[in-house]
């Protein structure tokens, strides 16, 4: 099982750090559909939903690390992280690979597409708001994770106003990655010092 949850942790750090060069890439701005600056943004964004897909995976790691001994609480949040995910996915899809040539600021399938990524993207932050008051809960757990976690969505905002909003989640991810990778006991048994190791 340790491959499989620490396999998935990988995935998760990977697909963050995919993103966010991603859109260091992508910095220097976009053109109208059918300019070649619109094609490079195009083709950057098609590429959003493996970014996705793998973060997912690290926050399936990390549910499949500590689900032994834990609340039912804990499956809600992540089924609740790879739901928001998967609305991400969906919406980029679409927007990038069947409404792409749809203006913007324009009331046409473009824009719900949009606001399918974004809902899945609030969705996402809300998971990890709720994975961080499960976190800090857990006191073999880092406290560091938790406020990370905790975090994201308020800082998301803050990050928005400088077009880094990317940054909380792909944190957050790589958070739940890192505890994925854990090679320690199982929550319910706290009787080993080693779990006491990690910096708070």
């Amino acid at each position: 099982m340790y491959r499989v949850h620490s396999g998935l942790g990988w995935l998760g750090i990977i697909g963050a750090v995919a993103w966010i060069s991603l859109m260091v890439l992508m910095a220097g701005g976009w053109g109208p559909p059918g300019s070649a600056e619109y094609d490079r943004y195009e083709t950057n964004s098609q590429l959003w939903v493996f970014a996705f897909a793998l973060m997912a995976c690290g926050f399936i790691g990390l549910f499949l690390r500590y689900r032994t001994g834990a609340e039912p609480a804990l499956g809600f949040t992540i089924a609740s992280i790879v739901l928001g995910f998967t609305l991400m996915m969906a919406g980029n899809v679409a927007e990038f690979r069947f409404f792409s040539h749809l203006p913007y600021d324009a009331d046409n399938a473009r824009m719900w597409a949009w606001l399918i990524f974004l809902l899945g993207f609030l969705t996402v932050l809300v998971g990890s708001l709720l994975l961080g008051v499960w976190t800090r809960s857990q006191e073999h757990l880092p406290r560091w994770a938790g406020w990370l976690f905790l975090l994201a969505l308020p800082a998301t905002f803050v990050a928005s106003a400088a077009s880094l909003y990317p940054v909380p989640l792909c944190l957050a991810t790589l958070t739940a990655g890192i505890l994925a990778l854990r090679p320690r006991p199982m929550p319910h048994d706290v009787s080993d010092p080693a779990t006491e190791t990690w910096p708070r």
